[in-house]
């Protein structure tokens, strides 16, 4: 920990809803910006390239990573970087290509040759006790689990915003750097006692060394509930009215919290049980691959701030046995879509149209856009149909959903009609994380009108149920986590495509099946709130490559 002199940009508060500035002087910033990954691309063929040193970067967006111009003023500065580099890491574990996708299984995180079947509970503060059969004997055996590193932070923002109560957790205030992810935030990771806020050497919005209307004086510590709140479980900030935080006063937060990991548990060859560590983050932070000759028994999961583990980070592997997809097989391109099928094997192009919302959109990957869930999805089908000829396009609309797109504009007309049916693709596939709120009458009525208005320009729709989002949205209770989803719009949305002939990509299932292979869902969400990485976008193409089998 030190500090160095630099000069800082800062931006003022944008003062837009669902609009940040954040300076962030943390090494905890989104891939795209600081680091290369390395991505599994085999069992035990890893490519690794070299971190890139991590930067002061002022940042201004919204909740979907729109990024927007501001107005800046230099301020020349020593500061302080506290929050520990961490070095590049996998960019998440890659589930399989659908290699067998005849055989219409479940795909696996990890093959099931390099997994066992165990038990796992809490036996001490940082301990677990881990029993499976090994050689045909029963092995129990205590392993210690290193607890996730404490970080001390400190960020310094040009203004705070008036601290909002009636928003969304992560929209209340300004994000704390250190437990961001994308543009999202990591829930309880914030130590909500460490915060203490002070004003940045005498700058105040009255030019004098006062802090703002109060007359705080400039190394005094300002008070939680007078000057500021936060909100203790997503790690947001801002001024209250009145307090001595004044609308244009820098200040310095400082903090403590942890990074997000993913820790293996590991039977090794010689029949020991080993506990591996994973490398912190916050973005999609990955567990250790097992080794050849080894298995995965489960996996601890770190991502609250606390004094010790409890059972629900705990993620045993509990089969080994490929789970059957529930998507009924006559739901397949071959029998409900024989038009575009026969385009597509004929070597005809075809033209697909990716249609959804921010997840959809994929800006939130930054420079990875390659990773959307569409672009994974046209790659597997080629290997499937080599002689396919496919023009990709996309659609989508950040932070909207099909409601939206059904709504007329002012000239009468929707922009379902411009963008969608006006593209006269052959096929539209759609995603609709947003559509989550939608009750079965609402799901069925939306959902029909945009079919019938298929039917008559002759376009082919697959629809696909959405990821798993924050367990607080999902519906979750302690120790149901990563269970069935049981949001209505899902089954709606099955109930629609199983009556109408659409077929279904069953995203959700696959999703709903990551707590048996002993991973937890959550870490598979970028920003821990709504966005998966982009091993949860393979899910979707997963899902989609089921559906072409041959």
């Amino acid at each position: 920990m030190g500090t160095r002199s630099r000069c800082v940009r800062f931006r003022p508060w944008c003062g837009e809803a669902g609009l940040e500035c954040r300076v962030a002087l943390t090494g905890l910033m989104p891939e795209s910006v600081i680091e290369k990954g390395f991505e599994l691309s085999g069992i035990n063929d890893v490519n690794a390239s070299d971190s890139i040193d991590s930067k002061v970067t002022p940042l201004i967006s919204g909740i979907h990573g729109a990024s927007r111009p501001a107005r800046s003023i230099q301020i020349s500065k020593p500061v302080v970087r506290m929050a520990r580099r961490h070095p590049a890491r996998p960019a998440g574990p890659i589930i399989n290509p659908a290699r067998n996708v005849s055989r219409v299984v479940m795909p696996a995180v990890l093959p099931a040759q390099m997994t066992a079947t165990s038990t796992m509970q809490v036996e001490g503060a940082w301990s677990v006790r881990v029993t499976t059969q090994a050689s045909g004997q029963t092995r129990s055996v205590v392993v210690n689990v290193p607890a996730p590193e404490v970080v001390q932070s400190t960020d310094i923002y040009a203004a705070l915003p008036v601290f909002d109560p009636s928003a969304f957790g992560w929209l209340k205030g300004q994000r704390l750097a250190g437990v961001s992810a994308q543009e999202g935030v990591i829930s309880g990771s914030l130590d909500p006692g460490s915060v203490f806020v002070t004003l940045i050497g005498g700058n105040s919005s009255s030019g004098s060394d006062t802090g703002g209307s109060g007359g705080a004086p400039a190394d005094d510590a300002f008070i939680q509930g007078v000057d500021y709140e936060i909100d203790p479980v997503w790690g947001t900030i801002g001024r209250l009215p009145g307090g001595r935080i004044g609308e244009f006063d820098a200040v310095t937060v400082t903090y403590s919290h942890v990074v997000r990991r993913l820790d293996a548990v590991i039977l090794q060859a010689d029949g020991q049980i080993v506990l591996r560590a994973g490398v912190p983050s916050n973005e999609s932070p990955v567990s250790p691959v097992p080794n050849k000759g080894e298995k995965l028994l489960g996996r601890v999961f770190h991502s609250k701030f606390q004094a010790e583990l409890n059972p629900d980070d705990l993620f045993p592997v509990l089969s080994t046995e490929p789970a059957a997809n529930p998507i009924v097989r006559s739901d397949t391109a071959a029998s409900l879509l024989p038009d575009f099928m026969r385009k597509l094997k004929s070597g005809r192009e075809v033209r697909i149209l990716a249609w959804g919302d921010s997840v959809t959109d994929g800006q939130y990957l930054g420079n990875d856009s390659g990773s959307r869930w569409q672009d994974q999805f046209v790659s597997m089908l080629k290997r499937i149909y080599p002689r396919a000829k496919i023009s990709l396009s996309t659609e989508a609309w950040p932070g909207h959903g099909t409601a939206d797109y059904l709504a007329s504009g002012p000239n009468g007309s929707s922009r379902f009609d411009s963008a969608v049916i006006g593209a006269a693709p052959d096929l539209v596939i759609s995603e609709f994380v947003n559509d989550g709120y939608m009750d079965q009458a609402e799901t069925l009525s939306k959902y029909t009108e945009i079919l019938d208005a298929f039917r008559r320009s002759g376009i082919d729709w697959i629809v696909m149920t959405p990821h798993f989002t924050h367990p607080a949205f999902m519906g979750f209770s302690p120790g149901t986590v990563g269970d069935a989803d049981t949001r209505p719009y899902v089954a709606a949305l099955k109930m629609f495509a199983s009556n109408a002939k659409v077929p279904l990509a069953d995203a959700s299932a696959i999703w709903a099946d990551l707590k048996r292979q002993g991973l937890p869902y959550t870490s598979l969400l970028s920003n821990g709130i709504n966005h998966p990485g982009k091993t949860g976008l393979k899910i979707y193409a997963e899902a989609l490559a089921m559906i072409f089998a041959k």
